[in-house]
């Protein structure tokens, strides 16, 4: 084993052993809130499978070529299991939670890894109303990178939404539904606005006023579905930690299309097994 192993295999066992302790006070009754420990293993996690990938790359321009890199290959193999070794500690801290034992379980998509690393991201605790949990994963509206400004949202989980978000569409449940139903629905606006809905071309400017690319409608599709997600998982967890739970600021107002916001969806309409 190299020394790059053993330090992370080092880490992981500290974390391990402070995920055993959280996994004793669920079980003793109480719910489960992230350690600063799993948060560092989410961030590691990204690191590392950007090394990986790297890697990856230089490895398939090599083989195109008719080529090899015995070292890169080495490091390959080191990196896929250093990202195991990560991984480990998060999906077993998931699994035993409630949110995923009496929900996460049942929703298509929604795999112990992503879950795990967007509730590392999250002190539920901190996080008191829904719209504040869309705002610390940066799906609250007007948040966005400006140059010059510090982010008012974490980065890190809002990537993990993104991943969990596009692995929805990759099963047949009921995110995938809530895609589906609100993509036809951007598109019906666009239509109605007058907006020609075209393929996105790279380095080519459009005209929003006359036109929508496809991937605009694409990710306000997607960026909804998640945001349903967020909701949801806010109202599970709160509710398993025995903390005060409010429906969705946004009920019984009406929206920019004039859609009056009546229904308040649960967490147990999205369970799909």
């Amino acid at each position: 084993m190299t020394t790059t192993e053993t330090s992370t295999t080092e880490t992981v066992q500290a974390v391990s052993a402070d995920e055993q302790a959280v996994s004793t006070d669920a079980q003793e009754g109480g719910g489960q809130t992230a350690t600063d420990g799993f948060a560092f293993l989410g961030n590691l996690r990204g690191y590392v499978e950007k090394a990986r990938v790297s890697c990856q790359v230089h490895l398939s321009h090599l083989v195109r070529n008719g080529t090899d890199d015995p070292f890169a290959r080495q490091v390959f193999d080191e990196l896929v299991s250093i990202e195991d070794q990560v991984e480990a500690p998060i999906q077993a801290w998931a699994r035993r939670s409630r949110v995923y034992q009496e929900w996460g379980r049942y929703v298509k998509g929604c795999g112990p890894m992503l879950l795990g690393a967007i509730m590392t991201r999250t002190d539920i605790r901190r996080v008191s109303t829904v719209s504040a949990m869309w705002a610390h994963f940066g799906f609250a509206p007007g948040q966005r990178r400006r140059k010059g400004q510090k982010l008012d949202y974490d980065p890190v989980g809002r990537t993990w939404c993104w991943r969990l978000g596009s692995q929805f569409l990759r099963y047949d449940g009921s995110f995938r539904a809530v895609y589906d139903k609100r993509k036809a629905y951007e598109l019906a606006q666009a239509a109605a606005r007058g907006q020609e809905v075209v393929p996105a071309r790279k380095g080519q400017e459009v005209d929003e006023a006359k036109v929508m690319t496809q991937k605009h409608i694409h990710n306000r599709a997607l960026r909804y579905t998640i945001k349903m997600f967020l909701a949801c998982l806010w109202l599970k967890w709160r509710a398993v930690e025995g903390l005060p739970v409010t429906d969705p600021y946004i009920t019984g107002k009406t929206g920019s299309d004039g859609h009056q916001h009546t229904h308040v969806y649960k967490p147990e309409d999205f369970m799909d097994r």
